[in-house]
């Protein structure tokens, strides 16, 4: 039956284990499992239990619980008139199913997601030109912000977390598995910059929300 999260066992257990994750983090996790349990009246102990009891009497996915009840839920959200997107939709499945990857309860159902179609508010689009206004009539730190995100795709969370030595690393000459074999001190790496037409930066770096690394040019 469902209960107050916080004095649950098993989502206890997951805070801890999941310590290093980010308060917001915690807070979509704590949403989802909140929602999905008064669907079904079930605390995340029994969320957990039953989906590991499946697991182990090597049930087919058709037979699984957890199938049946992701399935029931992802139409009740469609369903309910509080207009929920694609993109929510799938953010709660996926918390709900980190949930119990953290307990290596895999693998897990995906239910299939059914698009809404939802009409853009062209009127609001930004054009070419009001971007090029926007860095034109900013200071340089805006400045700076706005072209690397339009040159790098980065997030803004992301891009907010470069620094010098990040622009320096990009902009020095890499080898064997993109390793950096150049020591450029930040006024080479300024007029390498300025210089060199050809010039491809690579960013090594790592997601502040997932902890994933990447590169980014």
């Amino acid at each position: 039956m469902f209960q107050d999260i916080q004095n649950d066992p098993t989502w206890k257990r997951f805070k801890k284990l999941k310590s290093a994750s980010a308060e917001n983090t915690f807070s979509s996790y704590e949403t989802a499992l909140k929602s999905f349990g008064r669907f079904i009246n079930k605390s995340p102990t029994e969320i957990h239990d039953l989906h590991r009891a499946d697991l182990r009497n090597r049930l087919g996915e058709f037979d699984w619980w957890l199938s049946n009840a992701l399935d029931d839920y992802v139409y009740f959200l469609i369903d309910s008139g509080e207009n929920y997107n694609e993109t929510t939709i799938n953010l709660y499945v996926s918390r709900i199913k980190g949930f119990l990857h953290v307990f290596k309860l895999r693998p897990t159902p995906t239910p299939i997601i059914s698009k809404k179609s939802v009409g853009e508010a062209t009127q609001h689009a930004l054009t070419v030109e009001d971007i090029r206004k926007a860095i034109i009539h900013n200071n340089h730190i805006y400045r700076l912000l706005f072209i690397t995100l339009a040159q790098t795709g980065l997030t803004i969370s992301d891009a907010l977390l470069l620094d010098v030595e990040d622009f320096v690393m990009a902009v020095s000459k890499r080898g064997e598995n993109l390793k950096v074999i150049e020591d450029l001190s930040i006024k080479e790496a300024i007029y390498k910059a300025k210089n060199e037409d050809n010039l491809i930066g690579c960013f090594d770096l790592r997601r502040k929300k997932t902890a994933n690394e990447f590169y980014t040019f």
